[in-house]
């Protein structure tokens, strides 16, 4: 259970970094994947149901993304448990009636959570710094969910292909 821990950490870690410095020089728009986000809804997906390893992930993912960021320390870390557990809960529900693991389950349910990340961002935001930060006019959020999206799904695969990088 350490190891599963101190693994989670240090990937969370690699990821913000790489998504923080590495992928500025790739972004559409001004908009780079979230490689962290992606990562936190793929282990809500398939991870065992009542296990919920996941929710440290989470908190792990938001500090990372906290400690990064110019915003307040915190948002990060409400925005990605929050999501979390909206992940959850969308799998404890479908969990009877879809296919195992079905990536056209995850498709819907990871736009759904693109979604409310950005939305549940800014508006924490607003609370702390009283101004909104919209993200979700013209064309940004439809590249914000395409592009994450593709990053998603291979992600989607491996995770399909090579079930020890489950948690």
């Amino acid at each position: 259970m350490r190891y599963k821990i101190l693994a989670i950490i240090l990937f969370f870690y690699f990821l913000t970094l790489l998504q923080s410095s590495f992928l500025n020089h790739f972004s559409i728009l001004g908009i780079i994947p979230n490689l962290v986000l992606i990562l936190l809804c793929l282990v809500g997906f398939f991870e065992k149901p009542h296990k919920y390893l996941g929710v440290f992930s989470a908190l792990a993912a938001g500090f990372f993304l906290d400690v990064f960021s110019k915003s307040f320390f915190g948002i990060s870390i409400l925005s990605m448990v929050i999501v979390y557990f909206f992940i959850k809960e969308l799998i404890n529900i479908l969990r009877d009636t879809v296919q195992k693991y079905s990536i056209f389950y995850f498709i819907p349910i990871f736009i759904i959570s693109v979604i409310l990340y950005d939305f549940l961002f800014a508006l924490f935001s607003y609370f702390s710094i009283h101004s909104i930060l919209l993200t979700f006019a013209g064309y940004a959020l439809l590249v914000k969910i395409f592009y994450n999206l593709v990053f998603a799904t291979i992600g989607f695969c491996l995770f399909k292909k090579y079930p020890a990088l489950r948690l």
